[in-house]
């Protein structure tokens, strides 16, 4: 098995993400203000994160920081991270506050993947019973895809 991050935890100005590998997810809290200059830096730590890890999907509470801007500024402002991601990314879903679902549910939409890679939540259990579900269909299309590159 791979080398994975048990914990970690990253601080940017007044933003701190901790993550903590749960079986085949690795759980993420991120608490402060998140702004367009640093947002795409957490993002990008996500997901190295979830490489790192060997992990089959994501999960990301966003309940303890504020977000100031709108899903169409997220979207633009990680569409570089994005755009590196393979052709099957790993599922993240998102978990926010009941006020804010609108938007983070837009920004899921607005980033250009389906419901079925990026989802927002407001309950933590249903978005890791999601991501579990997703994560178990992205290893076995990853692994699929290696055995065709193979018999290639």
């Amino acid at each position: 098995m791979a080398e994975r991050a048990p914990e970690a935890s990253w601080v940017r100005g007044d933003v701190r993400l901790t993550s903590h590998v749960d079986g085949s997810l690795t759980l993420v809290s991120i608490e402060g203000t998140l702004t367009l200059d640093n947002d795409p830096h957490f993002a990008r730590r996500v997901h190295d994160l979830a490489e790192f890890n060997n992990a089959d999907a994501a999960v990301v509470d966003f309940r303890a920081c504020a977000v100031l801007f709108g899903a169409v500024e997220a979207a633009d402002a990680l569409a570089p991270v994005f755009a590196d991601q393979e052709a099957m990314p790993r599922p993240i879903a998102m978990v926010c506050l009941p006020k804010d679902f609108e938007r983070f549910d837009d920004f899921a939409l607005k980033a250009g993947y389906s419901r079925a890679v990026r989802r927002a939540f407001t309950d933590l259990d249903a978005a890791v019973a999601w991501s579990t579900q997703k994560g178990k269909v992205w290893r076995a299309r990853q692994i699929e895809a290696r055995r065709q590159a193979h018999t290639l």
